[in-house]
């Protein structure tokens, strides 16, 4: 199989990831349980959120050949890349003027208020990248 193959195989399955990580991400994040209280929670969600950030920055792919990962990352990805997260910008954003006004009419702790604005804004980002590279498979 040629680098082209295998790039063009793997950018498929990226944004297969994408979309499942986006939706995990926001189902763990509106489920309530009394483990969500604790350090445990917090530190293995934090973890999980830079993890998630760092794939959306690009960063990783050491697994793949360097040719591959170069085709991978060419000038259309890097393009969606970066309205991807500047839609995530946005969507975090919005969340947090959405919250700011609903604070006023109902109690939420810091802890729910800033899991959403994060959760907001990765998870925008995800499927933003995944819809436009997925957009840009079948536009190519």
């Amino acid at each position: 199989m040629s680098d082209a193959d295998k790039a063009e195989r793997l950018s498929r399955k990226r944004t297969i990831l994408f979309y499942l990580s986006a939706g995990l991400f926001i189902l763990v994040s509106l489920m309530d349980f009394p483990a969500r209280r604790s350090w445990s929670f917090t530190a293995i969600w934090v973890l999980w959120a830079t993890l998630l950030l760092l794939n959306l920055a690009g960063v990783g792919g050491w697994l793949v050949p360097r040719g591959t990962r170069r085709l991978m990352e060419d000038e259309g990805t890097r393009a969606n890349r970066a309205r991807s997260l500047s839609i995530g910008f946005f969507a975090a954003l919005a969340s947090a003027l959405i919250l700011s006004l609903l604070v006023r009419m109902v109690a939420i702790d810091v802890q729910t208020a800033l899991l959403s604005i994060v959760t907001a804004g990765i998870s925008a980002a995800l499927i933003a990248f995944a819809a436009l590279e997925r957009t840009s498979m079948h536009d190519g």
